[in-house]
């Protein structure tokens, strides 16, 4: 770590000359952020962090471009790949080595922690296109992690095997979802609130509502689930299961971002935006009215009230409903 201290004191200390060595001193800290040893990837992660923080009021259109190329090439290599091959149920012995792969586990949600910074300290600053290649990398993550985390059974022979066995529970990338899921959200709830003039407003819009209405309808759709396991088993017809917790797990991560991102997001739209796709939001916000969670409710309640009330009641009457 005080290497890579140095090393950007250096950079900051003579930046003029050393500019145009970003490339190189990115090429580095790439290097560093896919290494084996976890220790060592994450000195690189730091040193993105410090290079990031000190190129902050430096940045020109063309430096943030550079960094947002970077930033997604060290997203993809240190994706825990090896999660992605088919597993032998009769082999007895993990398909890779465990350490490593947690160590890019780790290092995926240090550089997922590293974009949200960034994104949310300098967006403004950077330009349209540097911004959607980070979106994109946050896209990617959140799929990849989701595509693993559905895979209950693969899940739970890894766990038989060995990998992540100190845990209490099956070995997912739970977080790294709901962290992607969530930088990605709020970077295009701010761009479309900022009527960003260097991205395509409307694809970008019509992508940020998909995404929203898929989130709230499978939200409401496990919800629903686990209230339903949850009065079966009362009755005493059924037990908890591997599956029935980690619905409940799922359910209650996914939760505030439901609330705090999803719903405040849609309710802080400008209303012509939000009039816009209102046909295709309402169905999904009308299956939450029946959250068993008040705070889902209020959330829908508010938008319902400042959104959905002017487009079904005249405004001059919006003032007695």
């Amino acid at each position: 770590p005080m290497r890579s201290t140095a090393l950007i004191r250096l950079c900051d200390a003579h930046w003029t000359a050393v500019s145009p060595l970003l490339c190189d001193v990115l090429k580095l800290i790439d290097t560093c952020t896919h290494h084996g040893s976890e220790q060592v990837a994450r000195i690189g992660v730091e040193g993105l962090k410090q290079l990031l923080a000190m190129l902050g009021p430096k940045g020109t259109p063309e430096m943030w471009l550079t960094v947002a190329q970077a930033a997604r090439r060290m997203l993809a290599e240190s994706m825990p790949q090896e999660l992605q091959c088919k597993v032998d149920t009769t082999s007895a012995a993990l398909p890779f080595q465990s350490d490593r792969v947690v160590g890019q586990c780790v290092v995926q949600l240090l550089l997922i922690d590293a974009v949200r910074a960034l994104l949310r300290e300098r967006a403004a600053e950077m330009p349209g296109e540097a911004v959607q290649l980070l979106l994109e990398a946050m896209q990617e993550s959140q799929q990849f992690a989701t595509d693993f985390n559905v895979d209950t059974s693969t899940r739970i022979h890894l766990k038989r095997l060995g990998f992540m066995a100190d845990m209490r529970h099956l070995p997912g990338l739970l977080k790294q979802e709901r962290e992607a899921t969530t930088v990605a959200l709020e970077t295009m709830f701010a761009l479309v609130q900022a009527k960003r003039e260097d991205v395509d407003l409307e694809q970008l819009t019509a992508r940020l509502i998909a995404d929203c209405t898929t989130i709230m309808a499978g939200f409401a759709r496990k919800e629903q689930q686990v209230v339903s396991y949850a009065e079966r088993r009362a009755k005493g017809e059924v037990k908890d299961t591997v599956e029935s917790v980690e619905l409940e797990r799922d359910v209650a991560g996914m939760r505030p971002i439901v609330v705090n991102v999803v719903l405040k997001g849609l309710h802080a739209l400008p209303a012509q935006v939000f009039r816009d796709y209102a046909g295709e939001v309402f169905p999904a916000l009308v299956r939450l009215v029946a959250s068993p969670a008040p705070v889902v409710r209020s959330g829908v309640q508010d938008i319902l009230t400042k959104h959905i009330g002017p487009l079904v009641v005249p405004d001059d009457e919006m003032d007695t409903v």
